[in-house]
C-alpha cells in the first residue's frame, strides 16, 4: 500500500464523504445547490477527517480485531497522525469562518464531541457510542441547515443511530473479543435487529406523519437497512451499505433541489 492509499485509509475517506453528505443533505433540504453548499461540504469533510483520523489512533486495538490493520504509517507514527488530525481541524474551522457565525459554533461542538469521544474512550460505556454517533451526525445535520429544525433532526438521529447499530453488528466478534459493550454484545444479535427495525419505523413515522416532503429520500435507507440486516456477517455488503448509503441520499436530494 502506497503513501496516498495509507493516507486515505487513515482519513477514512469514505466515512468523511458520507458523513459530510449529512451536512449537505441538511443544506439541500431547504436550499438549492450553490457555492455555499460546496464550501460547507468541504468544511464538514475536514472536520470529520480530523475526528476519524484521531479515532483511528485511539481505537487501533479493536479495529485490528475487526479486520482493519494498524500497520498504517499514520497510526504507527502518532506524531504524524496527530499532525494530520490537527491540520484538518484547523482547515474545517477556518472554512467555517466563511459561513454565518452559527456554523463556527457547530464546527467547534462537532470537534469537541468527536475528539472527546475518542480521547475519553467512551465507546467502552454501554450505548454511549451510539448516542455520541447520533449526536455527532445530528450536529452535522444542523451544520448544514444553519438553524434548529427538530422534526428533521429527529428523523436523521433515528436513522443514524440505526446505522451505527448495523455497524456494531458487523463488528460483533471483534468487539466481543476486546469486551466492547455494544448493543449486539450486551443484548444479542436478535434484539439488536429488533431495535434497528423500531428505530427505522419511528423515523418513517416522523417523515410520513409530519409530511416532511424534502426528507422522503431518507426513507430509502429503510428497505436498504432491512436488507443489510440479513447480511450483517458479510463484511462486503455491510461496508457497501455504510459507505454508499449517505452518498446516495445526498445525490437524490441534490436532484430534488434542482430547479426544473
Amino acid at each position: 500500500m502506497g503513501p496516498s492509499d495509507e493516507f486515505f485509509e487513515y482519513l477514512r475517506f469514505h466515512v468523511c464523504l458520507s458523513s459530510a453528505s449529512i451536512a449537505l443533505f441538511g443544506y439541500l433540504s431547504f436550499n438549492t445547490f450553490s457555492t455555499t453548499a460546496l464550501l460547507l461540504f468541504i468544511s464538514a469533510f475536514s472536520i470529520v477527517g480530523s475526528v476519524y483520523s484521531y479515532n483511528f489512533i485511539t481505537d487501533c486495538a479493536e479495529d485490528e480485531k475487526n479486520h482493519q490493520p494498524s500497520a498504517n504509517r499514520f497510526v504507527r507514527n502518532r506524531r504524524l497522525g496527530a499532525a494530520v488530525s490537527v491540520f484538518l481541524a484547523l482547515a474545517g474551522l477556518s472554512l467555517s469562518l466563511l459561513l454565518p457565525s452559527i456554523h463556527l459554533i457547530y464546527a467547534c461542538l462537532m470537534l469537541m464531541v468527536g475528539h472527546g469521544y475518542s480521547f475519553l474512550r467512551l465507546k467502552r460505556a454501554f450505548m454511549l457510542k451510539n448516542a455520541i454517533t447520533g449526536l455527532g451526525f445530528g450536529l452535522m445535520y444542523l451544520y448544514g441547515t444553519g438553524f434548529l429544525y427538530l422534526p428533521g433532526l429527529m428523523a436523521v438521529l433515528l436513522v443514524v443511530i440505526a446505522m451505527s447499530i448495523i455497524a456494531d453488528l458487523r463488528d460483533y466478534y471483534g468487539d466481543k473479543l476486546v469486551r466492547i459493550p455494544t448493543l449486539p454484545v450486551v443484548l444479542g444479535i436478535g434484539n439488536s435487529k429488533l431495535a434497528i427495525g423500531l428505530l427505522l419505523l419511528a423515523a418513517a413515522a416522523i417523515i410520513i406523519g409530519l409530511g416532511l416532503g424534502s426528507f422522503f429520500s431518507l426513507l430509502l435507507f429503510i428497505p436498504a437497512a432491512l436488507l443489510v440486516l440479513n447480511f450483517h456477517e458479510n463484511s462486503y455488503v455491510s461496508h457497501l451499505y455504510m459507505r454508499s448509503g449517505l452518498i446516495t441520499l445526498v445525490l437524490v436530494q441534490l436532484l430534488l433541489s434542482l430547479p426544473f
